[in-house]
């Protein structure tokens, strides 16, 4: 299964002179990519939607707009950033810039899968969940929780970690994580893996922990053994999050996605004196 990914672009830049003033400000340049786009997706025809859309009119001497379109189906998206002048006598020159994003893909189970790029394909295909790498889902978790709690996130991963893959760290408070990723939604966390954590813990003098799962619940006796292992004081909390649970963190945290044209008006907004 394949993960596309719209982040890189290119841009096709047009000057004209318009010699009739009233002339529709937005009419569609008909030359290079954008011939055969308009209101629809150039890859899959769906309609293309208008996730951002500004206007600035200077009283009829000059105008903007800056307008960016984007597929709902396959993630294609393009921007149109028109500027235009009049220069007396009906006439008015105009400046239209298309940004356009180019296509690579992405094996989903490839480590190499950026994790922004990862977290739009899940927001569209939460069964992406169950293939991508064991790694990568820790990465995952890892920026989930940083949005998700406001707080900085160590992946230590297999590293001399006792078993633990993510540290975070909040102020004076610190949680660790285990994460497993498991291949089907009706895999069942045991007892065993607790265990692991609470002992991960004991040897390493942590307190509190997160033990996060792709597995459709966890068993009793893994709930009991946290009931245990707090009544005993060998821990002050573990929290576990089953794939349902993470799902609703993965759904609360949508807005901190940066979608692709988003990523290129931080790094190169126009600047408009």
């Amino acid at each position: 299964m394949e993960i596309l990914d719209y982040s890189e672009s290119f841009e096709e830049k047009h000057e004209e002179l318009h010699e009739d003033f009233f002339t529709p400000l937005l009419a569609l340049i008909q030359t290079g990519f954008f011939a055969d786009v308009k209101e629809k997706c150039k890859y899959c025809g769906t309609p293309m939607e208008i996730p951002m859309n500004e206007i600035e009119n200077g009283g009829g001497g000059s105008s903007w707009v800056n307008r960016v379109y984007s597929c709902s189906r396959c993630g294609w998206w393009y921007e149109l950033d028109q500027d235009e002048i009049y220069i007396g006598e009906g006439d008015y020159f105009a400046t239209t810039r298309y940004k356009f994003g180019t296509l690579r893909e992405y094996d989903v189970e490839s480590i190499s899968v950026p994790i922004m790029v990862l977290r739009r394909a899940l927001l569209k295909n939460i069964n992406l969940l169950f293939s991508i790498h064991p790694t990568k889902m820790e990465q995952l978790v890892g920026s989930v929780f940083r949005d998700y709690f406001s707080c900085d996130v160590m992946h230590l991963g297999k590293s001399k970690d006792g078993g633990i893959d993510l540290l975070l760290i909040d102020g004076d408070k610190q949680y660790v994580v285990q994460v497993k990723r498991r291949s089907t939604s009706r895999s069942v966390e045991g007892v065993d893996v607790v265990r692991e954590l609470v002992g991960a813990m004991v040897l390493t003098q942590q307190r509190s922990g997160i033990f996060v799962t792709t597995a459709d619940h966890f068993t009793r006796p893994a709930m009991n053994a946290v009931k245990t292992a707090r009544k005993l004081g060998v821990v002050k909390k573990i929290e576990l999050i089953d794939i349902h649970r993470f799902i609703d963190v993965l759904n609360l945290t949508a807005d901190k996605v940066e979608m692709p044209w988003e990523k290129h008006r931080r790094l190169a907004k126009p600047n408009r004196g």
